[in-house]
């Protein structure tokens, strides 16, 4: 309903009154009804008037059943969620208006919160997160309902500051066949702009973590319009690109006024496909972002005294993919794009990190292997696999057995989507050329049953996981604070045989000789000893 058709049913009925309640003004309108603020009975309420043309489109059963829908939540104790009064619909002249009478909220929509110069800093970002997840989520749980429509519009911000989720009506029990749909055709029913894939093309999973996933990709949709302080694909027009846009492309979250945990997050709820992206933003990730307290809650610790936060400052790169069809070929510039840009991060942050140990003399050379493939890393159009091999060395007196090897393996698809595994180990032995043949390495390894090469995967460390919208200073900080843990990790496993080794340097010089044996023996660091506060 338009506003100019708002304004002329406000016109139509001001002299009448619907079941007791007078119309005092137009709050808003939008693709089905106009809200008006009412009373009855010096009681004020937000008064839904449904649009006659949708009415004459679904019928009246249709429509009875649209506001029972919404009565069936009239005594729900939801925080967050709008009061739902009473519903029904009242004849005048011959002609039914059909109305639901819920909570007024004094205050202003979030979308219009964003255009004023009210602040979205870190925590009313954090408190607009928390209140949708535990409203949707109490929904599911305790209702077995799903809004299916949330965005800035439908959500209110009241004079003191509380958040309310707005409009239910097009709500959906969960597993009940929609009113609106049939076994031959399902009615697209949300605002487009804030859909999932799978919303999109109605292929949802009509079960409670389907119906999650899709709150997830909305409320992420949501917040990153408070972040970026424009609409997610804002600039993706007509219908056409913009449908393109929601199947394929990732849309850059990127503000350093936000701790990077929160981007990271928001730029996994809106990852595509939606099992993957439920196994991304889990309870725990969730929790672990709203228990941040500042921006600097996730800085690098102080693995080795007196080094200090790298101030390497990436600005967010735009990529703007307006194409209306993906060719593999597309797919797979997209993809090893991607992994170019992470494998050069990578890189700088391990040169970083060789600089910081050479400064405090824990470090006296460094190499790194071009990349290569294992026997089994797969390459297709979606996803690409390759490893880098970094070698520090030092002495015993800096605490290295022998040389320190990094293992690093970068996963990603051409959807940004990345998993970076890191495998480091200490060698005792002496071997020419193992830079520039990495296979040789876990080869012999291998053949000295120390870590058989296929049970690498098992004893890799995740350093990081989910959909990356851009390599920023917040990436680059967290990849190299789990990089410097492993390293100190590495250090602290070796500390026992680095001593025994000094005491047998210390005999043999007692008794004349100026060389020293060290155990032919290997020490990985593994995910079973590693652990890290991420």
């Amino acid at each position: 309903m338009n506003t100019y058709k708002a304004l002329k049913l406000q016109k139509e009925l001001e002299s009448q009154t619907l079941n007791g309640y007078k119309i005092l003004e137009l709050l808003n309108n939008g693709k089905s009804a106009a809200v008006f603020k009412a009373e009855k009975n010096d009681f004020v309420v937000a008064l839904k008037i449904f649009d006659d043309e949708i009415t004459e489109k679904f019928g009246h059963e249709i429509e009875i059943k649209r506001i029972q829908n919404e009565i069936a939540l009239k005594n729900h104790n939801i925080l967050n969620l709008v009061k739902i009064y009473e519903g029904d619909y009242v004849e005048i002249d011959s002609k039914k208006y059909y109305y639901i009478a819920m909570e007024f909220i004094d205050g202003m929509n979030l979308k219009q919160y964003i255009c004023s110069d009210n602040i979205c800093d870190q925590g009313f970002l954090l408190k607009v997160f928390q209140s949708l997840i535990e409203t949707t989520e109490q929904l599911i749980l305790e209702k077995k309902v799903v809004h299916r429509d949330i965005k800035p519009e439908n959500i209110m911000i009241d004079k003191n500051g509380k958040i309310v989720l707005m409009d239910l009506g097009v709500l959906k029990f969960i597993g009940a066949q929609s009113f609106t749909d049939t076994e031959e055709e399902k009615e697209f029913v949300a605002t487009l702009r804030y859909a999932p894939p799978e919303l999109l093309y109605r292929n949802e999973e009509d079960s409670e973590n389907g119906w999650r996933a899709i709150n997830i990709y909305q409320i992420g949709a949501t917040l990153y319009n408070l972040i970026m302080k424009k609409e997610i694909f804002h600039d993706m027009t007509p219908y056409t690109k913009l449908v393109i846009a929601i199947k394929d492309d990732i849309p850059k979250v990127s503000n350093q006024q936000y701790n990077y945990k929160l981007i990271k997050l928001i730029g996994d709820m809106l990852t595509k496909d939606w099992k993957q992206r439920l196994s991304l933003v889990t309870k725990q990730e969730i929790n672990a972002v709203l228990s941040i307290k500042n921006i600097h809650d996730d800085s690098i610790e102080q693995t080795i005294n007196d080094i200090q936060k790298i101030r390497t400052i990436h600005k967010p790169k735009v990529d703007e993919i307006l194409a209306l069809k993906r060719t593999k070929q597309e797919l797979i510039a997209n993809r090893d794009k991607f992994n170019a840009n992470i494998e050069n991060t990578i890189s700088k942050i391990l040169n970083d990190i060789n600089n910081i140990l050479k400064e405090q003399k824990m470090c006296s050379d460094f190499y790194e292997s071009n990349a290569f493939h294992f026997w089994g890393d797969k390459n297709s159009t979606e996803n690409i696999t390759k490893n880098y091999l970094y070698e520090f060395s030092g002495s015993l007196e800096m605490g290295y057995p022998g040389n320190l090897y990094i293992l690093i393996t970068i996963f990603n698809n051409a959807h940004q989507y990345a998993e970076i595994h890191a495998y480091a180990f200490f060698k005792y032995y002496t071997q020419k050329d193992i830079i520039d043949n990495p296979i040789k390495i876990f080869s012999t390894i291998n053949k000295m049953n120390r870590s058989a090469l296929d049970e690498a995967p098992q004893n890799r460390i995740l350093v990081i996981k989910g959909t990356i919208t851009d390599l920023d200073e917040g990436f680059i900080q967290q990849i190299q604070k789990i990089i410097l843990k492993i390293i100190n990790k590495a250090l602290a496993l070796a500390v026992t045989t680095v001593n025994k080794s000094l005491d047998r340097q210390k005999k043999l010089e007692l008794n004349g000789y100026s060389s020293y044996i060290v155990d032919d023996k290997i020490i990985i660091v593994d995910s079973s000893n590693f652990t890290i506060d991420k």
